[in-house]
């Protein structure tokens, strides 16, 4: 059985789309808490599963897992 570890240097480097992107992208680094809303296909829950994945995957942070939570409607 051939097991890959996920490793912070194998990520692709995370590249906005839009202004907004970016914007999100700067406040979080900024450590900012977020609040992000659109329609749908903006690329919101992407954006911020691998922001977070880069926090979990970085041996610097005290980060540990990432805990993902949906709504039921």
């Amino acid at each position: 059985m051939n097991t890959h570890k996920l490793r912070l240097e194998n990520l692709s480097k995370l590249e906005s789309q839009t202004r907004n992107q970016q914007r999100a992208i700067d406040f979080y680094g900024q450590e900012y808490s977020l609040i992000m809303s659109g329609s749908a296909g903006t690329g919101k829950t992407f954006l911020a599963m691998a922001l977070a994945l880069e926090d979990v995957l970085d041996k610097e942070t005290y980060y540990d897992k990432l805990v993902i939570v949906r709504s039921i409607v």
